[in-house]
């Protein structure tokens, strides 16, 4: 099944992949066949079924419609989905929106039905009659009905594979699981995981792929990369209608993979409890799990366990009694959206409740004398109150960063009553927990395409730590009447205003080009200092010459065209020589400044304006 997301208008034999998708989604949560043929009939109408389609194929308007039903202002969307993680054109988060309006009655009007969405959805009314009421009272059309709706649908009930597998597929994954634990001779095993004994993950992972579903195929191996696999593979996130801690709404078939945030906060804290554990007490405290959970976990994990109390609590007042009655060395708080504390009326998570929970507890931290991790979540749209509201409270706040769908994550410091906030540490997130990462330049350069245009390297600086990373860029001639600029893991206005200086200083035209700009490794660039790496990266690709593989760029570009000293050069500049780079350049400026004896295994090439740099590449191998 290929899936197509863009900016175009679909044929309805280019869109049948994207419908029979659809469908399917819409069957298995619920969705009755006329309901979910009614919804694809509108969403043709809307949209050609293309979740990357904006009104008019305007996407400098977010004042108008987009996506598959063509939310306005596409806002209404674009805003709910940063929030949720998902990228604005992509079709499952789109589709998690629908279902998460149905479940929390927004969106539908009732304009012409005293139906609600959630009746709408598994309703037995004629196709004919529920595309009517689709696009009036979800679409909320002000014209008149329009016939073509229901022609797009009842194609869709010709076109489209009705009968769902998805049934039989669930039951065979369930009879093999059940065979599985009424069998002795199987059991639980890190080492020898996918069989005769499984893990956690492996298990499921390789039951789904018994069943027909190519999970393990396509590359799930473990917690940490299952849930993209697994929604390649067809299934939904279900996690908006579905009460973790409960149970609730779950059906047959569904597999719990992670809720959000799911960067590892939990693990790395059960991880640093183990290892206090060895001479310190600790209590953990779970809102999230149950103790059986944190223990499987900390088994997985290998975390000694002996001088670790464990305890699955909400309420704070009988969490700060436990504390003043056992005394632990160390208390860890998980979490505090969790948490609540029963003579305040409003439910856990609300900005009150996670104020006064954080004061009592570290008010009888503070009177204890203890030590005290609290893990809080982050939400973008601010619907959950996480650790902002109460980072005046705390004296320490860290910072868990990462990116859930690869493995590395950046501890950082954003507030240290009583040490610096300038360091960071880098871990690589595994099946047996977080490892620390010694050499993040060189990790992050393992791999790298060399000979290949678009490529250059910067020297970025973290805390006092200067780190390495490749720059990929794509210059490419566009299909669109406006040309395309993307990026993941730099400034997207930083690119542009780049861009802008490259035409106009150096003269090199990307008007009718898509520019598309990666930071590899999954980490994001906010260092000036890579301005020069991103022009020439952008400049390589666009004249197709590759920059020598031996070569990093040191400056901050300006307006004017010229390039800008730097702070830290000398770090920058020693990593960069320690991992084997020959050649450097830096801004003309600072060579007053440096001893090239100090760099005895690199050149240093100094550049005063971008034009500079570009020549001294030309006359190497740019």
């Amino acid at each position: 099944m290929a899936l197509i997301s863009s900016n175009a208008y679909l044929s309805m034999e280019n869109a049948t992949d994207n419908a029979q998708y659809i469908y399917n989604f819409m069957i298995r949560n619920g969705a009755s066949q006329n309901a979910a043929l009614a919804v694809l009939g509108n969403m043709y109408a809307e949209s050609t079924c293309n979740p990357g389609i904006w009104q008019n194929l305007d996407s400098s308007r977010t004042d108008l419609g987009f996506g598959l039903v063509q939310w306005t202002p596409s806002t209404k969307y674009t805003n709910w989905a940063a929030a949720k993680g998902y990228e604005s054109k992509n079709i499952n988060g789109q589709l998690q929106r629908i279902l998460y309006e149905k479940n929390v009655g927004i969106q539908w009007q009732k304009r012409t039905t005293s139906m609600s969405f959630a009746e709408f959805w598994d309703s037995g009314e004629s196709l004919e009659t529920l595309v009517e009421l689709f696009e009036l009272n979800y679409e909320q059309h002000a014209g008149a009905v329009q016939p073509k709706r229901k022609e797009y649908a009842n194609y869709w009930k010709t076109h489209l594979t009705l009968d769902d597998d998805s049934v039989e597929k669930i039951e065979k994954a369930i009879a093999w699981m059940l065979n599985i634990a009424a069998d002795n001779s199987h059991g639980y095993d890190q080492g020898y995981r996918w069989g005769p004994d499984y893990d956690c993950s492996s298990f499921c992972i390789t039951a789904w792929q018994e069943a027909g579903v190519p999970v393990k195929t396509y590359g799930a191996s473990y917690t940490g990369d299952m849930r993209a696999v697994f929604l390649r593979c067809g299934f939904s996130d279900v996690i908006g209608s579905v009460d973790v801690y409960s149970g609730s709404g779950l059906k047959r078939g569904d597999v719990l993979l992670s809720g959000e945030p799911g960067v590892g906060k939990s693990t790395m804290l059960l991880q640093l409890c183990g290892a206090i554990s060895n001479q310190h007490s600790v209590l953990y405290i779970t809102g999230e799990e149950s103790v059986r959970q944190v223990k499987l976990r900390a088994a997985r994990l290998k975390v000694p366990q002996d001088n670790i109390f464990l305890a699955a609590e909400n309420d704070v007042d009988e969490i700060c009694g436990l504390i003043e009655k056992e005394k632990p060395d160390l208390v860890v708080i998980d979490s505090i959206q969790t948490m609540r504390c029963m003579d305040i009326s409003s439910s856990s998570g609300t900005v009150s409740q996670v104020k006064e929970s954080a004061a009592r507890l570290l008010a009888v931290a503070k009177k204890q004398e203890i030590p005290m991790f609290i893990v809080g979540h982050v939400n973008k749209d601010g619907a959950i109150a996480g650790p902002k509201v109460m980072e005046h409270i705390v004296d320490t706040v860290l910072y868990f960063e990462g990116d859930k769908m690869l493995p590395y994550r950046i501890l950082r410091a954003a507030k240290n009553r009583y040490g610096s906030t300038n360091e960071l540490g880098m871990f690589d997130m595994t099946g047996q927990g977080l490892a620390e990462i010694e050499n993040p330049s060189q990790m992050l350069l393992e791999g790298r395409p060399l000979g290949v245009s678009g490529n250059c390297v910067a020297c970025t600086m973290e805390g006092s730590r200067p780190i390495l990373s490749e720059i990929q860029a794509l210059a490419t001639k566009t299909n669109f009447p406006a040309p395309r600029r993307a990026c993941s893991g730099y400034d997207y206005n930083r690119m542009n205003l780049l861009i802008a200086v490259l035409e106009k200083r150096a003269g090199y035209f990307f008007g009718n080009l898509d520019v598309y700009i990666n930071i590899v490794g999954g980490i994001a660039l906010r260092d000036t200092a890579c301005d020069l790496s991103v022009c020439l990266s952008m400049v390589s690709s666009l004249l197709d010459r590759p920059v020598s593989d031996k070569l990093i760029a040191i400056g901050e570009v300006g307006l004017g065209g010229e390039v800008r000293s730097v702070p830290n050069l000398e770090q920058r500049l020693h990593e960069a020589e320690r991992i084997g780079f020959e050649r450097a350049v830096i801004p003309k400026h600072s060579l007053n400044h440096l001893n090239p004896a100090d760099y005895p295994g690199m050149q240093l090439v100094g550049a005063a304006y971008i034009t500079d740099a570009i020549n001294a590449l030309k006359s190497d191998r740019l």
